[in-house]
C-alpha cells in the first residue's frame, strides 16, 4: 500500500470512530430518562408516606402520563392517590421533578385488597406520553408492619 491510502484509510477510520461516538452520544443526550427516588416521610398526626420523586434526568421534555406500584409477579397497583397527588399528566422540563406523595396505609391496604400479606417487594413505576416505562429500584415493604403502626399511632394520638 501506498502512504497516501493509508493516510486516507486512517483519516476514513477516524472519521467513522467520530462518526459512530457522535451517534451514541446524541442518543444518550436526548433520549428521555427519568430518575425515580423513593422515601419514606413519617409524622405523629397523619399516616406515614411513601413519597416517589420523579426527576427528568435528560435534555428533552417528558410528559409523564401513569404512576403505579409494580410487584415482582408483574402486577401493577394503581392508585388515584398517585395521580391527584402527583397533578398527572405532568409535563417535566430538563431538569424538573415532580413528586407523588401515597399514604403508607393506603398502599399496604391496596396490597391487601389484591391478595399480598406480610413482606412484599415493590418497585414504582412511570409511564410517559411515548410510551417508554421507566422503573425504580426494588424496595422491601411490610405490610404487617404499617397496619401496626398505625394502629400504635392512633393509639398514641387518642391518648
Amino acid at each position: 500500500m501506498t502512504p497516501e491510502l493509508w493516510i486516507t484509510s486512517g483519516i476514513a477510520f477516524a472519521g467513522l470512530v467520530l462518526g459512530i461516538t457522535n451517534y451514541i452520544w446524541n442518543v444518550r443526550l436526548y433520549s428521555p430518562r427519568i430518575k425515580i427516588l423513593t422515601n419514606y416521610g413519617i409524622t405523629l398526626q397523619f399516616p406515614a408516606t411513601y413519597c416517589i420523586d420523579i426527576v427528568n434526568t435528560s435534555m428533552i421534555d417528558i410528559e409523564i402520563k401513569g404512576i403505579y406500584i409494580g410487584l415482582e409477579d408483574e402486577q401493577e397497583i394503581f392508585s388515584d392517590s398517585l395521580y391527584i397527588s402527583a397533578g398527572l399528566p405532568v409535563k417535566l422540563k430538563q431538569g424538573d421533578s415532580t413528586s407523588a406523595p401515597i399514604s403508607t396505609l393506603d398502599l399496604a391496604y391496596a396490597l391487601v385488597k389484591a391478595g399480598y400479606s406480610g413482606d412484599v417487594k415493590i418497585r414504582p413505576i412511570c409511564k410517559d406520553a411515548i410510551g417508554n416505562t421507566h422503573k425504580c429500584k426494588w424496595r422491601k415493604f411490610s405490610i404487617q408492619t404499617v397496619i401496626e403502626r398505625e394502629e400504635q399511632r392512633k393509639e398514641f394520638v387518642s391518648k
